[in-house]
């Protein structure tokens, strides 16, 4: 999985987890800087002028933590998934015909 981040001037910047890896717009000011997917704004950070600061919004953060956990349960196999009773489509073939 890649990490929700963009860098700007050295910095990286949170975005939302099914975002990281793809193309993406940042508009920077001096107090703020401003994330786009499209013409979507996905995200906005007050700007950092730190070096090699990382910048996560707690939103972020926990999208991306639950989706590092649930990565992990399907790579471990440790999903559970009802079995689906198949005898009602035979039900509705019959209805059908």
């Amino acid at each position: 999985m890649r990490d929700a981040f963009v860098r700007a001037a050295g910095v990286d910047y949170s975005v939302p987890p099914g975002y990281g890896g793809r193309r993406v717009r940042i508009l920077l000011s001096p107090t703020e800087v401003e994330v786009f997917s499209e013409a979507e704004l996905i995200a906005c950070h007050a700007r950092s002028f730190v070096p090699a600061d990382v910048v996560l919004a707690p939103t972020h953060a926990r999208a991306l933590r639950l989706a590092r956990e649930a990565k992990g349960r399907l790579c471990d196999g440790d999903v559970s998934l009802p079995e689906v009773d198949l005898g009602r489509y035979d039900e509705l073939a019959r209805m059908g015909a």
